[in-house]
């Protein structure tokens, strides 16, 4: 087809440059579907999760907007997207150190497909922003982390609270050999003598990094952080409740409105906030 439609003294390179654009948009398209593979295979590693959760452990999902933990909890599953400040070997071999100082057992920590990272974290920061914009537009100025800190007490969002600490580096004691390729590795499970990992979740038996390799000086201290005094957590007793209702793919009503953005699957809900569990806790259903 393209050769018997290119006709003219630029035949050739007529004929060169669709040749050119089919060879690309082809590679483009074989490498978007292994994103698309990758993705779902990752994000069976939160849905495994949450189904190993129990009494005592927590699933904490680590962004900018970060929460503390009730002392009840005593294991914790870790999962975020491909920020730079996380995803890193000091995060990971801190992770190790502050298990062991604390007794607070960090059991894994995934992280998602680069640019399929949005979570429960970026759904709750969105209304704190407009929180934030609306203390501004009030009249109030916000330069500082105080002033952040001040408009979220006064216009408080649901399930948040918030301090402002800084960050004492002269404290880190913590000197590690870096493992190469840190940034394309996506799973990594803390075992007591050493870390295992994975560049895809539940692929093979992981590579084993062992602490006395990893390490040349632990952490001495489990924090850095030191809150401001006069800035701590504010009490906030609006809970941010989600009731998980258990939907089959096949029993829902052609009608739903709310279709999940998550490519693939096929599962859709009403009302909107039925979505929003669904994208929290819901395993996503694909067709296979």
């Amino acid at each position: 087809m393209i050769f018997s439609r290119c006709f003219g003294d630029h035949a050739q390179e007529k004929r060169e440059d669709l040749l050119y654009d089919l060879r690309e948009a082809s590679e483009d398209v074989f490498w978007w579907k292994t994103h698309i593979l990758r993705s779902v295979n990752q994000d069976k590693a939160k849905e495994d999760m949450i189904k190993r959760l129990d009494e005592n452990t927590v699933l904490i999902v680590m962004d900018w907007a970060m929460k503390f933990l009730p002392t009840s909890i005593s294991g914790a599953y870790l999962r975020s997207d491909e920020g730079a400040c996380y995803h890193n070997n000091m995060t990971m071999a801190a992770c190790q150190d502050i298990s062991k100082l604390t007794g607070f057992k960090i059991i894994n920590d995934h992280f998602s497909e680069p640019g399929q990272g949005k979570d429960i974290c970026d759904r709750i920061i969105c209304a704190m922003k407009s929180a934030l914009k609306t203390f501004g537009n009030e009249g109030n100025d916000i330069l500082t982390a105080s002033d952040m800190r001040k408009a979220l007490k006064e216009r408080k969002v649901s399930g948040t609270t918030a301090c402002v600490g800084k960050i004492v580096e002269a404290k880190n004691s913590l000197v590690i050999k870096k493992v190469k390729g840190c940034s394309t590795i996506h799973n990594f499970q803390y075992e007591s003598n050493g870390i295992r990992l994975w560049k895809a979740y539940g692929i093979g038996n992981g590579k084993l990094i062992k602490n006395d390799f990893l390490f040349s000086s632990h952490l001495e201290r489990s924090s850095l952080l030191e809150v401001v005094e006069g800035q701590h957590f504010f009490e906030n007793n609006s809970i941010r409740e989600l009731q998980i209702k258990n939907k089959n793919a096949q029993q829902v009503p052609s009608d739903m409105m709310y279709e999940c953005p998550q490519p693939g699957c096929k599962q859709a809900f009403d009302p909107l906030n039925q979505l929003e569990v669904h994208l929290d806790l819901g395993s996503h259903q694909h067709d296979t």
